[in-house]
């Protein structure tokens, strides 16, 4: 067995700094501004629930995009503690970056699943802006085409996002409560509500489920980042017998991993934020006014 020289000796890449993004800190802001009078709005309630859908799906990119460095990272750094005590080989390689590279699939199709759900409550926005005459029949059709596509889509992404075994769903999502379509909504509508709202509920849930098991992960995540690389820049630098070499970079190392954690707080509040669309949806079906405009529940 050959041993490895300490990390410490090896002048390992500076650490880098997860940012806390501009877009998710803004994230439940926007939403309650956009949400909360949108069951009671005089213009279409259901178009500015679309955009919050929109901007709830753009916002989670930036989310996932974090957790999916913070996963690689803790995996670098597993990697580079494991070598110190033996030299690192092709399999056991390969068997932490499949690991990376499964995380990364499932982000993606969380992604993906954001993408097609602001797409149903795009078509179920223009949908509800409609009179329904018969000579808007052929625009009706395309609008009908559209919410199946985008139902299809998004139904077909969930059941592989709740079968996962990456990021298994941390809580029940078939439990989501009944979905009451309101009396003031209009038939064409009610008939799309009526066969789909549940279900689209159930998507949503989805997405608070699987960012809570995402959470979990990079807790962990950043407990193994952290540890290793609090030894190898702070400690060792600071225990070694010889002064600091370099005490400016020394404290912007550990602010780094101190600041690291802020990555938690994005996925936090996306799960905030995934709650809050759907508390929204099924509050805008029954035609009541929204609690997430003024919900301030901690995920």
């Amino acid at each position: 067995m050959v041993r490895r020289a300490p990390l410490h000796s090896r002048a390992p890449p500076p650490l880098r700094h997860l940012p806390y993004t501009p877009a998710v800190r803004t994230l439940l802001l926007v939403l309650a501004v956009a949400l909360g009078g949108c069951a009671t709005t005089k213009a279409n309630p259901y178009a500015t629930f679309a955009a919050a859908g929109a901007s709830y799906a753009s916002s989670l990119k930036e989310v996932l995009d974090v957790a999916e460095r913070t996963g690689i990272d803790a995996t670098s750094w597993r990697l580079l503690d494991n070598d110190t005590l033996t030299n690192t080989t092709p399999e056991s390689y390969a068997e932490l970056a499949a690991i990376d590279a499964q995380r990364a699939e499932v982000l993606q199709l969380l992604r993906h699943h954001a993408d097609t759900l602001s797409r149903y409550f795009g078509a179920l926005s223009q949908l509800a802006g409609t009179t329904a005459p018969g000579t808007m029949a052929e625009g009706l059709g395309a609008i009908h085409g559209a919410i199946d596509t985008a139902f299809t889509d998004t139904k077909a992404i969930g059941d592989l996002l709740r079968g996962n075994v990456v990021f298994p769903p941390a809580e029940a999502v078939e439990g989501t409560a009944r979905v009451i379509i309101g009396k003031t909504v209009s038939q064409t509508l009610k008939k799309e509500l009526e066969a789909r709202a549940e279900a689209i509920s159930v998507e949503i849930a989805t997405h608070e489920a699987i960012l809570a098991a995402v959470a979990q992960t990079i807790d962990h995540d950043l407990a193994i980042s952290a540890s290793v690389a609090e030894r190898v820049f702070v400690l060792n630098p600071l225990l070694a017998e010889e002064p600091v070499a370099n005490p400016t970079e020394w404290v912007e190392q550990r602010r780094a991993l101190l600041e690291a954690e802020l990555s938690m707080g994005e996925v936090r509040a996306a799960r905030a934020a995934a709650r809050a669309l759907r508390e929204s949806f099924e509050a805008l079906t029954a035609g009541a006014p929204t609690k997430s405009a003024t919900s301030k529940d901690a995920p």
